[in-house]
């Protein structure tokens, strides 16, 4: 079961919906009469047979289930309580102004464990049920279920950082919390300070993942480049000012971090070659790891690794005109989607919208020239892993409205069309093929990553779990895992074994031979 309306601070009420089934089984008008009516919080039993709730007139109500009646009561006789957690299926606990509640149901009255919380946004228990933990106004508490005794205590001055969440690991070795921009982790047991990680403090812009797929960095507008173990521990920060940090890449050897202001060691953190470039679309280390391949919006750039300086450049006879650039896993194809902007809009009846002029350019870096190019859509492009088929985010009879909008899959050499993905709600924003390319990673703005078999274009599964918009996917070299990064810095590792199986029914379109 699931519950619904808002699990913290709703003046409205709740609801119960039976999730295999997608059903709302209970409805409930807010049961809180004080003058300032909200619910503080809601929790299930662990065998799922009651509801505890939280109100702002500090009772704590019990409800059935699926009956949805109320049960028993208990008055706390606080102002205020919140975030009721069940320790066990006879004992909850709720977070008050100065302290915590512990009502054990067969009892009228609770006990109270004083502390200076003034607010508690979350409690938690640990996996052997020995320590209570909450996250307040105040910052962290802890608690021994056993005595009550406070083992960690809440700052009293008046500086004191807000925790807003805090769990235990799955062991029961560490405690994690989250203050500021931080979540830092203390050792259970002795509580002292394991480590911390920071998180970026602004959305990420950049993505890449190491050949070996240990290395995970990040970077952001502010620019702040990260590093992290393929499990999301923190390893290092590079940080350079004046600098968006829009694409990184990781060298074939582990050793180098590519960005748009230069190469960063990564064993000692500094930066051992500095320039700058309008990196904005592209980076790949390429020529095994000895150049760096820079797609700007107004060049495309090859540069020696060892001296930073340019061996090769494509400058464009009108500025920003590249958009999106993608390409093939051995580095032979280049592929570009390129607009004339003083062309876009040409010609055109205010009222009237059209297809945004965009011109794919398909290049072989070898041979040093290009091989083809062709009209595409306006959203994502994805080169396949072996140059072949060009994946591509774009709107079909942009005129009429709603637009038709697809993926549509390409042969590479030519641009005729091979298969069309109907995309659902509408909008293409992040494609990513695998590095096997038997399957295609999608985004379309609306948190979830759908994943489909490159034969036939079916989806199969999807991933969800970011509560805002995804900015960047990266697969892992063996293809078993993905990293996405989501525009309130929140970073998710996701293991293809345990996807979602999708149950979608994405309409496909088969595309004849000579339609472009």
């Amino acid at each position: 079961m699931r519950v619904g309306g808002d699990s913290w601070g709703s003046a409205f009420g709740f609801a119960v919906w039976d999730v295999n089934s997608g059903q709302k089984i209970i409805t409930k008008d807010n049961p809180v009469s004080a003058h300032y009516a909200m619910i503080g919080g809601l929790d299930f039993s662990p065998d799922c047979k009651f509801l505890a709730l939280a109100g702002s007139d500090g009772v704590i109500r019990i409800y059935d289930l699926p009956g949805g009646n109320e049960t028993r009561t208990c008055s706390t006789k606080a102002q205020q309580i919140w975030a009721p957690r069940f320790i066990d299926q006879q004992t909850l606990c709720v977070g008050g102004s100065d302290g915590v509640f512990i009502w054990k149901l067969d009892q009228s009255a609770p006990e109270f464990w004083k502390a200076n919380t003034q607010i508690v946004y979350q409690n938690t228990v640990s996996p052997d049920r020995k320590y209570l933990a909450s996250a307040t106004w105040k910052g962290l508490a802890v608690f021994e279920l056993a005595t009550g005794k406070p083992l960690v205590s809440p700052d009293e001055s008046q500086q004191a950082d807000v925790v807003i969440s805090v769990a235990f690991s799955d062991d029961g070795r560490l405690l994690a919390f989250s203050r500021g921009q931080c979540v830092e982790f203390l050792e259970v047991g002795t509580w002292k300070p394991a480590h911390t990680v920071q998180s970026h403090t602004v959305p990420v812009q950049a993505l890449a993942v190491s050949a070996d797929g240990r290395l995970i960095a990040t970077g952001d507008s502010h620019g702040v480049i990260r590093l992290w173990d393929d499990h999301g521990r923190p390893l290092k920060t590079f940080q350079h000012d004046n600098c968006v940090v829009e694409q990184l890449a990781i060298s074939p050897d582990g050793k180098t971090v590519a960005s748009p202001m230069g190469l960063w060691n990564i064993a000692d953190g500094k930066l051992q070659v500095a320039y700058e470039s309008d990196t904005r679309c592209l980076l790949r280390f390429v020529d095994q790891g000895r150049q760096v391949l820079e797609v700007g919006q107004n060049a495309i750039c090859w540069r020696d690794v060892s001296s930073g300086t340019p061996v090769r450049t494509i400058k464009l006879n009108h500025p920003y005109a590249i958009v999106r650039a993608t390409m093939s896993t051995d580095g032979s194809i280049l592929v570009w989607s390129e607009t004339d902007q003083s062309q876009q809009w040409k010609s055109r009846p205010s009222s009237q919208p059209t297809n945004p002029v965009y011109t794919a350019h398909i290049y072989d870096i070898i041979a040093g020239k290009e091989i083809a190019h062709y009209s595409v859509g306006e959203h994502a492009l994805a080169l396949s892993p072996d140059g072949k088929r060009l994946a591509v985010g774009e709107s079909i009879d942009y005129q009429q409205r709603p637009a038709r909008l697809y993926v549509t899959i390409r042969d590479t050499a030519t641009g005729k069309v091979r298969n069309r993905i109907v995309v659902e709600p509408g909008y293409s924003s992040l494609l990513e093929w695998s590095p096997d390319g038997r399957f295609l990673a999608a985004e379309y703005r609306d948190n979830i990553i759908r994943i489909y078999e490159t034969d036939g274009f079916r989806e199969i599964g999807r991933f969800t779990g970011h509560p805002n918009y995804i900015q960047k996917i990266c697969w892992f070299a063996e293809g078993k895992k993905l990293v996405s990064v989501g525009y309130d810095t929140t970073g998710l590792i996701w293991d293809m074994s345990k996807m979602q199986k999708s149950t979608a029914t994405q309409a496909i379109e088969m595309v004849g031979e000579g339609e472009k």
